[in-house]
């Protein structure tokens, strides 16, 4: 299941960072969800290494997912509290991931 979770969310990562480049009102500078040039970039770099490690052997994963878990966690809360390159949506969304690997790294029974 962990593996599933960081290919879903390696691709989502990905694409919403190649998407950016690109004029829509989804993932952009201006739009809904706002993503910078720098954001974007730091966006299809985690995707890409998402995807990696989705496919990587070993038993990797549940660390993966609670260290960006708390990752996520941190930069909504700093988005929530002093707005630093988030807007709202972001950081629910960020939140809302980051939760849900820090969940899935405690309920999956793997050994690091």
């Amino acid at each position: 299941m962990t593996k599933k979770w960081l290919l879903v969310v390696g691709l989502v990562l990905f694409l919403a960072g190649i998407l950016s480049f690109i004029p829509n009102p989804l993932v952009g500078a201006t739009s809904f969800f706002q993503l910078a040039t720098l954001a974007a970039v730091v966006s299809i770099i985690l995707g890409a290494y998402f995807i990696y490690a989705a496919y990587e052997s070993g038993d990797k994963h549940k660390k993966i997912l609670k260290i960006w878990g708390i990752v996520f966690v941190v930069v909504a809360i700093a988005g929530f509290l002093f707005g630093i390159t988030l807007n709202i949506p972001d950081a629910w969304l960020s939140l809302i991931v980051g939760i849900i690997f820090i969940w899935l790294s405690e309920k999956t029974k793997t050994v690091l």
